[in-house]
């Protein structure tokens, strides 16, 4: 683990907000076929039940009972099937991996690897990183007894129920669940794994479990495997 500071000794003391070159986690999950097909089967129905809501308000029965048979026939049976087989492959693929942020003059690169093999990369400014699509924080629990070291670091545990709206489905959310460990010794606003912004300006996950709700039966995991500061 290379860790590059300024003023060490100052910083150990009060910290201070740091510049971020580059940053890496690493990856695995654990995955539970059957609940992963549940909660695919549970969401699919209730956005189904939504778009029937809808569709009531007209009070067309012939629409409805139509919309009725083609929704909750084939077709939504073909849709959990597929979803359910692209969430299997989809973290087989995540399986450990590295997840990589590095900070280069006025951009951000993000970027995953397994093996050799690069599985995504995006490169986007530094002003579109800081001006994201917020998360909105449902729950939040603090348990600072609970407190680990990561390289060098005092963390404590943080449990976060997080909502993103659909842009696609208007009133339609998803919901994460996070368990981390987090630090207040570096306040910085990147970070491959974590995108709200209202995390990062209270602290700095460094150990992070992640349960998305729509997929509940595959758990994330992250771990730190490189971290370095730009030196002033």
């Amino acid at each position: 683990m290379k860790r590059t500071f300024y003023l060490l000794a100052l910083y150990s003391v009060i910290g201070y907000s740091q510049e971020i070159r580059q940053i890496s986690f690493s990856q695995t999950n654990t995955v539970d076929p059957l609940q992963v097909k549940k909660s695919i089967e549970k969401a699919n129905k209730e956005l189904v039940d939504l778009q029937l809501t809808k569709l009531k308000q007209t009070n067309d029965s012939v629409k409805i009972k139509q919309a009725r048979d083609f929704l909750l026939g084939e077709l939504l049976n073909n849709m959990i099937e597929e979803m359910h087989s692209d969430v299997l492959t989809q973290a087989e693929k995540r399986n450990n991996s590295i997840s990589f942020l590095k900070v280069q003059d006025s951009a951000i690169y993000t970027f995953r690897k397994k093996d050799s093999i690069v599985l995504s990369e995006k490169k986007i400014s530094k002003n579109s990183f800081k001006n994201r699509l917020k998360w909105l924080i449902i729950n939040s629990k603090e348990i600072k007894e609970d407190r680990k070291t990561i390289e060098g670091f005092d963390c404590y545990k943080v449990y976060i129920q997080q909502a993103e709206a659909d842009s696609d489905m208007p009133l339609t959310f998803s919901f994460t669940i996070l368990e981390m460990y987090v630090t207040e010794e570096i306040q910085s606003e990147v970070h491959p794994i974590i995108d709200n912004k209202d995390i990062l300006s209270m602290y700095y996950p460094l150990e992070i479990k992640k349960v998305q709700q729509i997929t509940k039966g595959v758990t994330d995991f992250y771990k730190l495997n490189n971290l370095e500061f730009i030196e002033e």
